[in-house]
């Protein structure tokens, strides 16, 4: 093999390797949401956005439980304790307030976030209201602006369905539809 040829090839099985090792693949921008796929909850899709004041918001499909997961955090809650629940509520607007515990992920860079399972119910009521405030132990601890949540949750679904899509289609196993004849011991 020339030397131009190899230089090549490894370029590209570093770049493979390298995605491989990913947790996350980029799907789409939606106004000021990025939509993601996570490769650790069962390839499921979610929405994040970031505020000004630190703090993150992601909601997303957790395909290893066949459920929907809020996740929000603030650089500077450091207080927080990896693996212990905290009450919350959520507030939309006028509406009756949303109660959960959420539990606190730590990951590996050290960062927090608190996490907690939603319905449908919630997804609606999150994609059709311009704002959230989320309280702990009575005190409003943050209040952010929900713009574009209709159209981000919306573009999730479509990439959920893809993504559910290619994998019956094509299964988790790399070498389906790759076998070139009947002696294959793999088939």
């Amino acid at each position: 093999m020339n030397k131009q040829l190899f230089s090549i090839v490894s370029v590209v099985l570093l770049s493979v390797s390298s995605v491989a090792a990913k947790d996350t693949t980029d799907w789409k921008r939606v106004g000021n949401w990025d939509v993601a796929i996570d490769h650790t909850l069962g390839n499921g899709c979610f929405m994040v956005g970031s505020y000004e004041g630190g703090t993150h918001l992601r909601i997303g499909v957790d395909r290893r439980e066949n459920s929907a997961y809020l996740m929000f955090g603030n650089e500077e809650w450091r207080s927080l304790e990896a693996g212990k629940e905290y009450p919350i509520e959520i507030h939309f607007g006028n509406r009756s307030s949303w109660d959960a515990d959420a539990r606190v992920l730590q990951f590996p860079d050290g960062s927090k976030v608190l996490s907690t399972y939603v319905d449908a119910e919630f997804i609606e009521t999150f994609m059709r209201q311009t704002s959230m405030s989320v309280h702990y132990r009575g005190r409003q601890i943050d209040s952010l602006k929900l713009p574009g949540t209709f159209a981000a949750f919306i573009e999730v679904m479509e990439c959920q369905d893809e993504v559910d899509q290619y994998l019956n289609k094509n299964g988790s196993d790399p070498f389906v539809g790759n076998v070139s004849s009947q002696t294959d011991p793999f088939l």
